[in-house]
């Protein structure tokens, strides 16, 4: 990717507000600095999405987590009928770090409960990966949920 030729089509997107152009127009003149915020897009690691909040390709902006949500939207769609129908959950976090022992935890409790019953499949991997999601995003709305959890609501 030719960061030089990103950074300027950002700057000439025409969707920028004033202050968001302003901020690159500051950084004209500072080739390694364009070359940090464009190099290649931020990717998705272990924690999701994250990245300094900055105009730019490779930093956290609105224009980053519109492309990744449009991202995440293709997929459902391309999954067919029924991931639609399931939609997806909205989440206002306020502590993520219990949500992956959450997610795994409840997967486990209730996938293994399903084996007992002679009831395990794809199919229940399925239904136990969606609980799961709703009881880690559940997780997340507690501050402190690493054994002190307090509901925000």
């Amino acid at each position: 990717m030719d960061y030089l030729k990103e950074y300027q089509k950002w700057l000439d997107s025409g969707v920028l507000t004033a202050e968001e152009h302003a901020e690159l127009e500051a950084i004209k003149d500072d080739p390694k600095e364009i070359e940090g915020r464009f190099y290649g897009p931020l990717e998705f690691g272990t924690a999701g999405l994250r990245g300094t909040m900055a105009m730019g390709l490779h930093h956290m902006n609105l224009y980053v987590v519109r492309h990744a949500t449009q991202g995440f939207a293709n997929v459902i769609c391309a999954e067919g009928e029924k991931a639609k129908e399931k939609g997806v959950k909205l989440l206002f976090p306020v502590d993520t770090m219990a949500a992956g022992d959450s997610l795994l935890t409840a997967f486990l409790v209730e996938y293994v409960d399903m084996e007992k019953q002679g009831k395990g499949g794809p199919e229940a991997i399925q239904a136990c990966l969606y609980d799961a999601a709703g009881f880690a995003s559940h997780t997340c709305g507690l501050a402190g949920s690493w054994g002190h959890g307090k509901v925000y609501g």
